[in-house]
């Protein structure tokens, strides 16, 4: 009789833990509403909240406080349009903003200015895991994107490669934690082989207009961009030594993004047909997971970000013509009938061994 409590136990355990599971693979956004903005943030490492752009300067929002905490730019500082980077952070927590002209750094609550000019304008900027900082700039004059690193003299540059710009997008830097420098340049990828070596540049395959960049942990690329209507996930297989792609949706008009997770699956963020989604890449063989993170649709959104917090919780952020909105993904809590069968199993196998 005590063995045949033991399977009935068992047996509503594991319902219980199919239940969980099968939630867990759902996602429960919650969603919260800043004022009007661009929908551009960063996640400082370690942190579980993001800073956002908005209509009054920096937002800090943590929704475990009584509200959001608001935070101005340098004085007559202005930001710059276009992709996620324009705001980046950095190892101990540093805050950086990219307008055209400049690049300034929030670090203990102080703002600096990094002195020294580059050629062209500013268009993104990231910091390696030293705390070191990397700018990617471009002439629109002479059509040329050149690299810069900021050093103790200022800002050393080089010329990377001619290439007249395609979009607003296109123009994008990331750096590994080994230190390895990535940038795109409309539909050219450029890399270094080594931490500070010389780069080499290839052309991505197929006819695509670049959106966004960001490389894993252990040195992926992985490249978000327009194809006709189609949005497309391209990266570089080691395996197979060549650049593949995913078609994500064909109904695509709006922003994306791009970013790994902490175990380096890819993950994006975009608009389509007038519905914001989160599709990621988890390598357990079923391929892109596609959730819809708001059904209410939306007309017109500025611009996307995507991160990962400490816990590998998505946090997304879309801007919209009336205000920004964030969307996080909580840890799943089992519902009430999951909870209730474990605790069930729990309890009856203990009474079972009793008797």
């Amino acid at each position: 009789m005590a063995k045949d409590k033991i399977i009935v136990c068992i047996i509503a355990t594991v319902l219980a833990a199919f239940i969980t599971d099968s939630q867990a693979a759902m996602r429960y956004w919650s969603e919260a509403t800043l004022d009007a903005g661009q929908g551009v943030m960063t996640l400082p490492k370690g942190h579980y909240w993001p800073v956002v752009t908005t209509g009054y300067g920096w937002t800090v929002y943590d929704p475990r406080g009584s509200a959001a905490t608001y935070f101005l730019g340098p004085s007559g500082f202005t930001r710059s349009g276009g992709g996620g980077s324009n705001i980046f952070s950095g190892p101990n927590g540093e805050i950086g903003i990219v307008s055209s002209n400049q690049i300034q750094v929030l670090h203990n609550d102080q703002w600096a200015f990094l002195s020294g000019s580059v050629p062209g304008q500013f268009e993104a900027g990231a910091f390696d895991s030293q705390g070191g900082i990397h700018a990617v700039s471009y002439d629109v004059q002479q059509s040329i994107a050149y690299y810069s690193r900021f050093t103790s003299r200022g800002w050393v540059s080089l010329e990377l490669c001619h290439s007249r710009r395609q979009n607003s997008g296109g123009l994008d830097i990331a750096v590994d934690d080994s230190g390895v420098v990535s940038i795109l340049v409309n539909n050219i990828f450029i890399s270094q082989n080594v931490p500070g070596g010389a780069f080499s540049q290839v052309q991505l395959p197929g006819e695509i207009m670049t959106i966004d960049l960001d490389v894993s942990n252990n040195g992926i690329p992985g490249v978000i961009g327009r194809s006709d209507n189609a949005l497309k996930y391209l990266t570089f297989d080691i395996q197979q030594q060549q650049w593949t792609s995913d078609i994500l949706s064909s109904n695509f008009f709006g922003p994306a993004a791009v970013c790994f997770d902490n175990f380096g699956n890819p993950a994006v963020t975009y608009l389509a047909n007038s519905i914001m989604h989160f599709a990621i890449n988890d390598g357990g063989g079923t391929g892109w997971l596609d959730s819809i993170i708001d059904a209410d649709q939306i007309s017109c959104v500025t611009d996307t970000s995507l991160a990962f917090d400490p816990d590998n919780n998505p946090v997304v952020c879309f801007g919209t013509v009336g205000d920004t909105r964030i969307y996080y993904d909580p840890i799943v809590v089992p519902e009430p009938l999951a909870a209730l069968l474990l605790l069930a199993g729990a309890w009856g196998i203990r009474r079972a061994r009793r008797s």
